[in-house]
């Protein structure tokens, strides 16, 4: 692990990692690997070791609408920062074609395009937050950085992949970024945007040619989040597949805890602000069909 640059404002050091993969086999609904075994809804058939892949079926439905039939070989790249800026000039992957991939990723998220603001009404926030969070102007004492991880792949098959709203397996509520076809075209860029169901969080995934751009930043404090479920409202481990499971008793099921301020301290406007804006949606945004492409290749 490398430290590309430090934010003395922030007090935190923009870092490169790279994640790893472990392995799975899968076989029908059945799924078992380095993560241990589960029982998911998909019907699967295929073995994932470290970065090579052969599989075939119908994916996980929690993460949307896939089917593949495809052999490849991934590597993965991770970066933290503060700011949106600080993990595009932090990230590092030597495969062809990054540099022409990042380059497009950068020109898609800019705020001057059209695509900029379908991003933030499939997120549900406003032009202008989305634009304060990519740049790092998160207000509260617990903000966490923002992570960009690039997936390369290479292989041969095919995939289709549609994310329809609902809650995936990692609490986001994926939908395609709206505006007009033709400038995702040209740009040969796929786009998918959501917001968490109880963090603070929102997540945007790119799909420029055989490159993942997966952007993970906060649009709120975590300062109210309970300390005891994370912001799931559950007791960890309870139930079975989502069936089962058992209500927080420190937050009552809410994911959050009420927090004041400070003896001898007056709540500015500021920080109201902040708690308004910072509210979770556990219902996801409208899908907006008008662009719905491959979420994955």
């Amino acid at each position: 692990m490398a430290v590309a640059s430090t934010d003395q404002d922030a007090q935190a050091s923009t870092t490169v990692t790279r994640p790893s993969r472990g392995w799975e086999l899968s076989v029908g609904a059945l799924s078992l690997g380095s993560s241990g075994v589960a029982l998911k809804p998909q019907f699967k058939f295929g073995a994932q070791i470290g970065n090579f892949t052969a599989e075939a079926g119908l994916h996980d439905l929690r993460d949307g609408l896939k089917i593949s039939a495809e052999v490849e070989a991934a590597m993965a790249v991770e970066a933290s920062g503060m700011s949106m800026q600080e993990v595009h000039d932090s990230i590092q992957c030597d495969t062809p074609g990054f540099r022409e991939a990042l380059d497009a990723a950068k020109v898609f998220m800019s705020n001057t395009t059209e695509k900029f603001a379908g991003i933030a009404r499939s997120i549900g926030i406003s032009k202008e937050r989305l634009e304060s969070a990519l740049d790092g102007k998160c207000i509260g004492k617990k903000c966490t950085p923002m992570t960009l991880r690039v997936q390369a792949e290479i292989g041969a098959g095919f995939s289709a992949h549609v994310c329809l709203g609902w809650k995936d397996t990692q609490g986001f509520n994926m939908v395609g970024v709206g505006g007009k076809a033709s400038a995702a075209v040209s740009l040969s860029v796929s786009a998918f945007a959501g917001r968490h169901s109880k963090n603070k969080a929102a997540r945007i995934l790119l799909g420029i040619t055989n490159f993942k751009f997966q952007y993970t930043f906060p649009i709120g404090s975590l300062e109210s989040q309970c300390p005891d479920c994370r912001g799931a409202g559950t007791v960890k481990g309870s139930g079975f597949m989502g069936v089962g499971k058992q209500q927080c008793p420190t937050c009552g099921g809410l994911g959050e805890i009420a927090v004041g301020p400070e003896p001898g301290q007056v709540a500015s406007d500021s920080d109201a602000e902040e708690k308004t804006e910072g509210a979770v949606i556990d219902d996801p945004p409208p899908a907006l069909v008008e662009a719905q492409g491959a979420c994955g290749r």
